[in-house]
């Protein structure tokens, strides 16, 4: 008897074990099974980037250009007004009169603020384009617009709007088919 609990034990074991790493494998995002995890400074705005099976080519530049689309993001919740838009740095100078600013958010007092990065481009050899939704941080309102980003020296910086064009929805639920621009 006492062999078979021992047995018993060791396939309890090892059957949980198994079971473990399947439910873990499910429970990674599309980024980490496509070889983008996130990583330090800006780990939990790099958690939302999400690159699918067809923009797996593109890590290393997605990698490449995380900080520093990290960064812009932080800037640009932090812009309020036209004006303040000349203390962004990681936007090129011709750039800044183009890029369109946040919406605020529904209380009054904040913007919106970055919640998923997707639709993975590199339309040059230097130039990065994705798409960022932006959520309101007390409805379920969702702003969305298309980013390009350019590479000098091993920075990324806004250098235009992608050719989405931006536009604002209310979430319902957790599946939602995110358009891509062209």
């Amino acid at each position: 008897m006492k062999k078979f609990f021992s047995v018993y034990a060791v396939f309890i074991f090892f059957w949980g074990g198994s079971m473990t790493t399947t439910s873990n494998a499910e429970a990674q995002s599309v980024s980490e099974r496509n070889g983008f995890v996130a990583e330090k400074p800006f780990i939990y705005i790099k958690q939302a980037f999400l690159v699918q099976d067809n923009e797996k080519e593109i890590v290393e530049e997605i990698r490449s250009a995380s900080t520093s689309i990290a960064l812009f993001t932080r800037e640009l919740m932090a812009t309020t007004a036209n004006s303040s838009k000349d203390s962004l740095k990681h936007v090129l100078p011709d750039s800044r009169e183009q890029l369109r600013l946040l919406p605020e958010a529904s209380n009054g007092t904040d913007r919106y603020i970055f919640s998923v990065f997707y639709c993975w481009k590199l339309i040059a050899p230097d130039q990065l384009q994705v798409q960022i939704e932006w959520g309101d941080i007390t409805t379920p309102q969702q702003y969305t617009d298309s980013y390009v980003f350019l590479r000098k020296g091993s920075e990324w910086y806004f250098s235009r709007h992608g050719d989405l064009v931006p536009f604002r929805y209310s979430l319902k639920g957790y599946e939602f088919k995110r358009p891509c621009s062209n």
